[in-house]
């Protein structure tokens, strides 16, 4: 790697297209936090509630629990399911038996502490190492620790880390192992690429989409090996709950899984459900404004759960179908990054906190600029160099440096401008509070993952069309030359 890279803010402005970006979401950051401040206070909104949902939402006595008015409602309701048989209890779960297990080991704690907020403590605490703990990788590769706690203070103010903060959540405890599955993607190491996908199964089944990579790298016996290891665990880990109610609970698993799907009707604007389903479905609702008997037509074909299943699945087939057919023209990073927006938006429910599925994708991105732009002599310089080819790709055209603009101010950062200002409150109660990005997020999610399929061929085809003007305007202008003087 060169060691006389650029080390001035002005030249990493001129050599680095990327850099803007970076440059460009900072201040967006500071405003909202700023803006997010004076707009609470004088319109008497609660911040956090801005987010996705109302931090006391029921699942804890915030006289004696949680922080302040927080529940930490993901977490918080889980101390009060029983463990024993947690698919058919009469709060019954769609986790899978790890997180069952994982979370279990809180309950306990909460139990042996008579409900006392150590065991939440604990989780919180554990739950913000996890977010920022690609912080080690930076510090390893040679950034220095001001420099690594400077950027990841900003990445923990972005709104998905805030959000799986705010619910307590243990997606975010995937977050690492993501970004671990990048980097062995990215190194062509496979097999342990394998093992991540295997881990963020068991953890949250759909994460077994990440698998496809390796059905697209011609991997295939790789995929049979994810594919055993994956049954094999899953089959394990329910075991601890009866060896004899293994596919008993099995069942009622999958059950509630597909049952989760129709947890709020569509559409949904409350909690903030960023679902491709649902998407469609607040599109036809506006559509159906403009004629009543349109309306009624659209509730009764539409929007049944039947329907926005089916819509899911339609648009599952065309991704995957697109991916396969692309996927020699794809590097690795673009072909996670679609599948990890896909399992985003393929559920017919899935809360805005599933955005936090990118932040390794932010992270690296991070990584790459800083490595080619401010560090000359780094570890890790070969994976490094990869990093920086793929990420030129993704970001090579204005239209797909635009689009991730759109993304990162309407899916990473939080803009409180609530419904509440229009006198607005989608189902009653504190839910005024929540900010109108969420209902723009989708949109930017989903050019986002047509540009990491397509953005090479918009390229190609603007390229093509710029040659085609250009021999034009030269064949005219030999034609008809410009005649100089009287």
């Amino acid at each position: 790697m060169n060691v006389d890279k650029p080390k001035t803010a002005r030249d990493l402005d001129q050599n680095s297209k990327q850099f803007d970006l970076v440059l460009f979401a900072l201040p967006a950051i500071l405003f909202s936090l700023i803006l997010g401040f004076f707009l609470s206070s004088y319109l008497g909104f609660r911040l956090s509630g801005s987010l996705i949902l109302h931090a006391d939402d029921g699942w804890c006595d915030t006289a004696f629990q949680g922080l302040g008015i927080h529940c930490f409602g993901d977490f918080s309701s889980f101390m009060n399911y029983d463990v024993q048989s947690p698919w058919a209890n009469s709060m019954p779960t769609a986790y899978p038996p790890l997180s069952v297990l994982f979370m279990g080991l809180f309950q306990g704690i909460y139990s042996i502490t008579n409900g006392s907020n150590l065991s939440l403590q604990i989780y919180l605490t554990l739950l913000v190492l996890s977010l920022v703990s690609p912080a080690y990788f930076f510090i390893k590769s040679g950034f220095s620790k001001l420099m690594t706690l400077t950027i990841f203070s900003f990445f923990i103010l972005l709104a998905p880390s805030l959000m799986i903060i705010d619910r307590g959540n243990n997606l975010g405890f995937c977050v690492p192992w993501i970004f671990v599955g990048y980097y062995f993607a990215v190194q062509k190491k496979y097999f342990h690429f394998q093992v991540i996908v295997v881990v963020l199964t068991l953890l949250k089944p759909q994460f077994g989409f990440l698998s496809l990579l390796l059905l697209f790298r011609r991997q295939n016996r790789l995929f049979l090996v994810f594919l055993l290891n994956s049954i094999t665990g899953y089959l394990t880990f329910f075991l601890f709950f009866g060896p004899k109610e293994i596919f008993s609970n099995l069942y009622l698993w999958i059950v509630n899984v597909l049952n989760y799907q129709s947890y709020v009707g569509l559409p949904a604007v409350y909690p903030s459900n960023i679902s491709f389903a649902n998407l469609f479905a607040l599109a036809l609702t506006t559509i159906s404004k403009i004629d009543a008997r349109l309306e009624q037509e659209i509730k009764e074909i539409f929007l049944q759960s039947e329907s926005a299943s089916l819509v899911s699945l339609i648009f599952m087939f065309m991704i995957l179908v697109s991916l396969y057919a692309r996927r020699n023209s794809l590097n690795d990073i673009q072909i996670i990054t679609a599948l990890l927006i896909s399992l985003i938006m393929i559920p017919a429910v899935s809360f805005a906190y599933y955005l936090s599925v990118l932040l390794p994708f932010v992270y690296l991105f991070i990584y790459s600029i800083f490595t080619q732009n401010v560090y000359g002599n780094i570890r890790f310089e070969n994976f490094s160099d990869k990093l920086f080819i793929q990420f030129q790709t993704i970001f090579k055209s204005k239209s797909q440096r635009f689009v991730f603009r759109g993304l990162v101010l309407t899916c990473l950062i939080n803009w409180p401008i609530p419904w509440s200002i229009f006198g607005i409150s989608p189902v009653g109660g504190r839910s005024g509070d929540l900010s109108m990005i969420w209902i723009v997020s989708p949109i930017f999610l989903l050019l986002f993952l047509l540009t990491m399929i397509f953005g090479d061929l918009v390229l190609r085809f603007s390229e093509s069309v710029r040659k085609r003007q250009n021999s034009l305007a030269q064949l005219m202008g030999s034609k008809f030359p410009r005649k100089f003087g009287g």
